[in-house]
């Protein structure tokens, strides 16, 4: 039922979009869009449900996909990409001087070709146990607060079911080199929600995403 009702939202989301761009195509002026997400959705994939507590695939792959003005057809790009790329993106489709923000323009949507991308991050789950997954090319390790480590090699197992970590020892070296800085900038701060329920800063923060009224 609950993934049924996933696909209506996506059902829907589809023709509202649909419709927007109907009306953008019919505007003199040049118009650039993407369409993205902040995160995908666990339906029970690795035992959990909903987001925000981990980074499998289901929950860290989503889509991202520019149109109109200045996108390349047919333009692709194969690397593991981030949402820190969007900003420098757009910036370089309109044609504007990079910014000092984090991310690379993506040369594939222009119709250029892509350069090496530099591994990408997903880090701060909201709870459980805190971690960081880096992608870098096929492989994205999970490295978690109490140590534990997971590798997957995405190109051959997508769907995260196979943990190689003990096969490439060298893979997990380098990359757990990576999110091991990252991991200790943030282990410890995540503080249990008191008793008496979230602050007034936490509370103002979630009625502003739509999560309160």
């Amino acid at each position: 039922r609950l993934k049924d009702m996933y696909r209506g939202q996506v059902a829907y989301t589809d023709t509202a979009l649909g419709r927007l761009f109907d009306a953008m195509r019919s505007q003199e002026r040049p118009v650039t869009v993407v369409f993205t997400a902040d995160h995908g959705e666990e339906f029970w994939d690795h035992g959990g449900f909903e987001h925000g507590h981990d980074f499998y695939t289901e929950l860290t792959r989503v889509p991202m996909i520019f149109w109109g003005h200045g996108v390349a057809e047919g333009g692709n790009v194969d690397e593991p990409v981030g949402l820190i790329d969007v900003a420098p993106t757009l910036l370089s489709l309109a044609g504007l001087p990079p910014r000092e923000v984090e991310g690379v323009a993506l040369a594939g949507v222009r119709g250029e070709e892509e350069k090496d991308l530099p591994p990408r991050f997903s880090e701060n789950n909201l709870y459980d146990l805190p971690a960081v997954l880096v992608e870098d090319g096929p492989w994205r390790l999970i490295h978690r607060s109490n140590g534990h480590i997971e590798l997957y090699d995405a190109a051959v197992d997508p769907r995260e079911m196979d943990d190689v970590s003990l096969q490439h020892p060298e893979v997990v070296q380098r990359l757990s080199a990576l999110t091991g800085p990252r991991l200790n900038a943030f282990d410890g701060t995540i503080q249990p929600m008191q008793s008496g329920g979230p602050s007034l800063e936490t509370t103002e923060a979630l009625r502003s995403l739509g999560y309160m009224e």
